[in-house]
């Protein structure tokens, strides 16, 4: 991100043509972007080393996720841990409360690890919008016209954000314009808190459903 002093009430003013690009915690920025963002966090954490019983549980090197809609990931570590990730919740629960739910669901998959040492969880905190559709784009109008961004993209970043980069710098670069399907997914208002409950409340649904499913 780029600034230069200027006479907002700040003290900033955002640099016409630079980017703003970021994830959950992309707030106090631009109220624009915050106010179509909802900050949600998902948790991860790693086992002590497993030594030859990791080969046991996981052969390959590949990362692996589940079917369900609220799915746990996880993958082995060259150091032999177990790197176990999921859930998502509006709350930033402390370390110790991350790796009880967390442990809780690697038991279910791996129920040998009873005695396993979790040595390290945190949480890190994601980005949606409101139609659920990353926000790639410009400012058109006021006094934030010009100011690119991007944002919002779900917790699947990775390689999308990539691509988001390369649009930016062909828009503002003048190579190409920015995609006209874009526009369709602009910045829409979250309504938080109220945009907070209503996403943990379609998630927990979602958890149900998971369940049901499970039991059939």
């Amino acid at each position: 991100m780029t600034y230069v002093p200027g006479a907002s009430q700040t003290g900033f003013s955002p640099f016409f043509g630079a980017p703003i690009a970021g994830g959950g915690t992309l707030r106090h920025v631009l109220p624009a972007i915050e106010r179509a963002m909802l900050p949600i966090a998902t948790y991860v954490m790693a086992t002590e080393p497993l030594g030859a019983r990791i080969e046991a549980l996981i052969p390959g090197r590949a990362a692996i996720y589940d079917t369900r809609f609220a799915f746990d990931y996880y993958r082995r570590l060259n150091d032999t841990r177990l790197l176990w990730g999921g859930r998502i919740s509006v709350r930033d629960r402390s370390p110790d409360q991350i790796a009880r739910f967390l442990r809780a669901d690697m038991l279910r998959v791996f129920p040998s690890l009873e005695d396993a040492r979790i040595d390290f969880a945190w949480s890190g905190l994601m980005s949606y919008a409101r139609h659920k559709m990353p926000q790639i784009g410009r400012i058109a109008a006021g006094p934030l016209a010009g100011v690119w961004h991007a944002s919002c993209f779900g917790g699947h970043g990775v390689a999308p954000t990539t691509v988001a980069g390369e649009l930016l710098a062909d828009a503002i670069s003048g190579r190409a314009a920015m995609p006209d399907a874009f526009r369709h997914y602009g910045l829409a208002r979250t309504w938080r808190p109220l945009g907070l409950l209503v996403a943990q409340t379609a998630y927990r649904l979602a958890e149900l459903k998971d369940a049901w499913r499970d039991r059939r």
